[in-house]
């Protein structure tokens, strides 16, 4: 890169002074515009490929920023403002070439516009600017704002209160009126979904399909909670496909303590009671309860194929066996269970049977 041209008479020197870009100037010009005060040491400057410095820092111009610091500090009064230098005073560049610092004259200019100072030196703001335009208004009376005791104040603060005061109201009677026409169809759309999902679970529950059924169970119950008579209703679901033995118990003796309960009902709780029991493999106590459902059902088949599993558990398969043979010579629904605990029992009590030669 080539040096920057340091001669007195190119006009390569830009100016940063309050934020606004000067220049194009000469050397000499610069000096010219420091010994007029029109410029400070602090301001910045730069040649085309250099960086921006401050003048004072500038080696260029360090002889005269040495005599305007000499003059600030011989200065008549103690401020940082001093005397524009006289008409003739000579100044010395670092070249050596003296620098007669004369008054420019003021150019002759048309009567409707005013010359600056910055104009006679040939200085022009460089720094892009948008163009305003100022808007006049007709003078008016003038109006007296900010003083409490205005009575035009004063009606002017209470007017803008009220219309503040009536926009806060009518928003929040608003918001009020929203969130309780949410919450109420929210609650009517959540109703009408638990019941349509009770109404699917019991149905299922009738066809056997029992894991279909548990599973529209679950999804009402997530909704809310499940009254005492569907829970009673669904009973034998819990315990048999949810595995929930003792909550089953609990929801049936709760339902069985209801007054003028019908016969099929005390015989669906016993039995559920039972199956409860079975499951936790307490035998005693589910047998006491198959036992009370044929009392008040002779002909229920739950509660016979419940006692033949009872003694197959219990290891009495010639019994067991029996049981199972009964079951088989009716219309059983339980068919396919019938001949599992057949087998079972035929084969442990061929295991029993000493081998016959």
């Amino acid at each position: 890169m080539a040096a920057p041209d340091n001669s007195n008479n190119v006009k390569n020197w830009l100016v940063k002074s309050s934020t606004k870009i000067l220049g194009p100037f000469t050397r000499d010009e610069v000096v010219q515009l420091l010994s007029r005060r029109q410029i400070t040491i602090i301001d910045e400057i730069r040649q085309p490929d250099l960086r921006w410095n401050y003048i004072r820092e500038t080696r260029y111009f360090k002889e005269i920023v040495k005599n305007l610091r000499f003059e600030d500090d011989h200065s008549r009064e103690d401020t940082m403002t001093s005397t524009s230098t006289a008409a003739g005073t000579m100044t010395k560049t670092d070249n050596g070439a003296m620098l007669i610092d004369d008054l420019t004259p003021a150019p002759q200019f048309p009567s409707t516009s005013v010359a600056t100072s910055d104009q006679a030196l040939g200085m022009r703001d460089v720094t892009p600017s948008q163009d305003t335009k100022n808007s006049f208004k007709s003078s008016g009376p003038a109006k007296s704002f900010g003083n409490l005791q205005d009575q035009r104040v004063q009606s002017r603060i209470q007017r803008q209160n009220f219309v503040l005061r009536s926009i806060l109201l009518v928003i929040l009677v608003g918001g009020l009126l929203y969130a309780s026409f949410a919450f109420l169809g929210k609650d009517k759309k959540t109703d009408l979904n638990f019941d349509q999902l009770m109404a699917s679970a019991l149905k299922y529950k009738e066809l056997g399909l029992y894991q279909k059924s548990l599973g529209f169970y679950r999804k009402a119950s997530a909704l809310k909670e499940v009254d005492l008579e569907s829970q009673f209703q669904m009973v034998f679901v819990l315990i048999n496909e949810d595995r929930q033995s003792l909550k089953g118990r609990r929801i049936i003796e709760r339902a069985l303590l209801k007054e003028n309960r019908t016969r099929q009902e005390i015989v669906t709780g016993n039995l559920g009671m039972g199956l409860a029991f079975l499951m936790e493999g307490d035998l005693r106590q589910a047998e006491d309860y198959f036992q009370k459902t044929l009392g008040l059902d002779a002909n229920n088949e739950a509660a016979k194929l419940n006692l033949a599993v009872i003694q197959l558990k219990k290891g009495v398969y010639a019994q067991a066996f029996k049981s199972f043979e009964a079951l088989t010579r009716g219309d059983s629904s339980g068919y396919p269970l019938i001949l599992i605990g057949k087998t079972i029992a035929l084969i442990e009590m061929s295991k029993l049977q000493p081998d016959k030669e």
